[in-house]
């Protein structure tokens, strides 16, 4: 079925391309003129290649390509673009951006005016997409690769960036939105709805600016998690005769498995509020501050169990017996997790036409409260109290900036600046008599401290050469240390113990290098190069746990290399009229990747180097405007990621890096209508199947507990009226495909907008 839906789709939009490649084949004998006057309609992601001096291939978005998107939250900017995934499981949260491959534990970069949005603090390395709101977004730019010498280290599969509104007249906004899926999987049967709306309000009074913001999105998620047990797990005693069970295969093993219940309804609320002010200091000059507060609750307290006894009654505790064995299910409790934040900002900007350009950005993230409570108990008795854990983490980063460009002409562009960042975590864990209670501490059980910084200075030169030939060149020298590490446990007498992290530096300096050669007005070519250098996370670093009996810290490696990219990309680009046809070849050569695996001496699951890995690809990107009405793209990709060599586990070389999917693809048609203001969208995303595994040995099977692959279809359809209103109404995974990356995903979900703009 899966094939089926992508033969339909490739062939619906080959037909378009076929369609505009006799458009344009009949405009070949048009003036030079004329292909001028086509060009300017271009969606504004298709620029000349000399015009645009990225070093590596980028797309930009501006305000009007996002509205034809259907953007729920803030990670919905990045639909549809090629080699990207923004993996979301529902609407809201935080999420990794991965592009080409690369982004799980830092491996790209988020930044909103400057200042970072991934939190190089978390497991994942995700990016904070509820402290920016859809609405507030004025463009997006996308950098594919390391190439650039703006951007750190953790940017060796790209970086994101995020340029926010700032006003110049007068203006005010309202978006609200509903929506709703019925979601089903094993035993989970619900109708989950979301609510969103946000405010804004803008002005300038001469040299002086303000704007303010509210966001707030209420969202009832699908489970994340389901409880299960293989069939041959069963154990030896008595239990009780349960019914109500439902079995499948473990995707990964192929063993039978039993599924007894799920995580439950997750019941999340979202909020951010935003006060930007400007003052323009002269003709060209601007300092503007802003501040954000943000909040997010999330309560999972009503897990779900399948199993029945003889009554017809639920079970929720002890042992059970299933066609003649005895098992002991999980059963899920309750927990309840609170977040919440403030952002600092300042920048300073001078941008004459001529001259010298600076900008100057200062910025503090302090995530000061991220709590959360579980309940050791399971339901319903845990829905009353009763003993648990409470987890309070306190993060957050320090970002400053310096930057400056000069152009000694037309043809000569010098950028260069100075960069520092600090990360820190500071994480505890206690036992509480009352799970609801956060004071009701009864002993500390574990902990994790430590922190980050980085020291950077950049220098890029573009110079364009002759109308054919441009050059880069480009370096940036990062100076990093990790310090004030720690982890803490108990030992055999429940004694807090804690054992320090010795402190680390480590320096190096990353190359940049780009040629473009463009043989004729439409044909461009272009060779990158760049060494990058990504150090570990503060996660990757200090999480750990205490060994009791020893008081040695385990399951942790302070030790870990830094990894070095070697990136290679060759882009060819062949302007058409009304689009674009662009081709990549990409390879990036990856040394002492870091990656969490068992090891096979230690036998102990830890953060670890994989000596070299290697991710080559290739990338087709087609976009096209056919007749008055009609703006479709494609774009699809293959990608190679082979583990080369791995001592830690053998077996693991040879096969492919998990959680990398060999082919992604996007199909799009943006159109117009006849009727004025009535426009639309339909799109297809598409992801094959990558391992979980380091030897590959997952079967790749549907379920709960694999990364499946899909074929998800969306529309979207808009209309403006009265001047100052717009409706939109979309549908997101059309077919409603069950899909799990582990996880599960959002089903069918239908929204509905309404966006009042003056």
């Amino acid at each position: 079925m899966l094939q089926l839906k992508l033969t339909v789709t490739l062939l619906l939009f080959l037909s378009f391309s076929c369609a505009g490649w006799a458009q344009d084949n009949s405009e070949v004998n048009k003036t030079k003129k004329d292909v001028r006057k086509l060009e300017d309609i271009i969606v504004s992601e298709i620029k000349n290649e000399l015009e645009n001096k990225e070093t590596g291939f980028a797309i930009k978005l501006n305000e009007e390509d996002l509205e034809k998107k259907q953007i729920i939250d803030t990670s919905d900017v990045l639909r549809y673009l090629p080699s990207i995934d923004a993996r979301k499981y529902n609407v809201g949260g935080k999420s990794r951006v991965i592009i080409r491959g690369l982004g799980r534990g830092g491996r790209t970069i988020t930044v909103s005016d400057g200042m970072s949005l991934t939190d190089l603090t978390s497991s994942y390395s995700d990016v904070m997409w509820n402290q920016i709101a859809p609405d507030e977004i004025e463009n997006v730019e996308v950098i594919y690769g390391p190439f650039s010498a703006l951007y750190p280290g953790n940017a060796i599969g790209g970086a994101v960036s995020i340029t926010t509104k700032q006003p110049e007249e007068k203006f005010a906004s309202i978006r609200t939105g509903y929506g709703f899926q019925n979601y089903k999987d094993y035993g989970y049967d619900e109708t989950l709805p979301y609510y969103k709306a946000n405010f804004q309000f803008g002005d300038r009074f001469k040299k002086f600016s303000f704007l303010g913001m509210m966001n707030v999105i209420d969202i009832d998620a699908l489970p994340y998690s389901f409880s299960m047990k293989t069939v041959d797990s069963d154990i030896s005693g008595d239990g009780v005769p349960v019914t109500g069970w439902m079995q499948d295969d473990d995707p990964q093993t192929g063993n039978p498995r039993y599924i007894f219940g799920d995580q439950g309804t997750r019941e999340e609320i979202e909020m951010l509020g935003k006060i930007k002010v400007g003052y323009d200091l002269d003709d060209v000059s601007t300092i503007s501050a802003e501040f954000r507060h943000w909040r997010r609750n999330l309560d999972s307290n009503d897990p779900h169990t399948y199993l029945r006894d003889s009554n017809g009654n639920e079970v929720w505790s002890g042992k059970v017996e299933i066609n003649g064995l005895v098992y002991s299910p999980t059963y899920y409790g309750c927990q309840e997790q609170e977040y919440e934040g403030n952002v600092y900002q300042i920048v300073y900007k001078r941008d004459p036409k001529e001259a010298l350009k600076t900008q100057f950005v200062l910025g503090y993230v302090d995530n000061y409260k991220y709590k959360s409570r579980s309940s050791s108990n399971s339901y319903p008795i845990a829905s009353h109290g009763g003993s648990g854990t409470l987890t309070d983490t306190d993060n957050g980063w320090y970002n400053v900036e310096w930057s400056a460009s000069y152009n000694f002409s037309k043809s000569h562009d010098v950028k260069g600046g100075i960069h520092y960042d600090n990360y820190f975590i500071d994480s505890d864990t206690w036992t509480i008599s009352d799970w609801k209670d956060e004071d009701s501490i009864q002993a500390y059980s574990k902990g994790s401290a430590g922190k980050t910084q980085t020291y950077a200075i950049y220098l890029q030169d573009d110079w364009t050469l002759t109308d054919k030939w441009s050059i880069y060149f480009g370096g940036r020298y990062e100076w990093w240390k990790s310090y004030d590490g720690s982890i803490s446990g108990i030992d055999s007498e429940s004694n807090k113990i804690t054992e320090n992290i010795d402190s680390r530096n480590e320096d190096y300096f990353s190359p940049k290098f780009a040629v473009t050669y463009q043989p004729f007005d439409k044909w461009s070519f272009r060779l990158s190069l760049a060494q990058a250098y990504k150090f570990p996370t503060t996660y990757e670093l200090f999480y750990g746990s205490m060994d009791s009996s020893t008081g040695m810290a385990v399951k942790t490696n302070p030790d870990l290399k830094v990894e070095k990219t070697f990136a290679k990309d060759f882009t060819i680009k062949r302007i058409i009229s009304n689009g674009e046809i662009r081709l990549s070849v990409f390879e990036n050569d990856i040394d002492d990747y870091i990656w969490q695996q068992s090891n096979i001496y230690t036998n102990t699951s830890y953060y670890q180097n994989i000596e070299q890995v290697r991710i080559r690809g290739v990338e087709l990107d087609v976009r096209k405007k056919i007749g008055k009405y009609l703006y479709p793209g494609f774009n699809i990709t293959y990608m190679d990621p082979k583990i080369v060599k791995n001592s830690g586990y053998p077996d693991s070389e040879g096969k492919l890096i998990p959680r990398v999917a060999e082919w992604t693809g996007n199909a799009y048609v943006n159109f117009t209508t006849p009727v004025d203001n009535l426009s639309g969208l339909v799109a297809a995303k598409y992801s094959s199947y990558p391992y979980r595994q380091l030897d590959n040995s997952d079967l790749r099977n549907d379920g709960f507990g694999t990364d499946e692959g899909y074929l998800i279809f969306d529309a979207k359809l808009s209309y403006g009226f009265l001047n100052h209103w717009t409706a939109s109404l979309s549908v997101d995974n059309i077919t409603d495909e069950l899909v799990h990356r582990y996880h599960p995903f959002s089903g069918r979900m239908f929204s509905l907008e309404i966006k009042w703009e003056y």
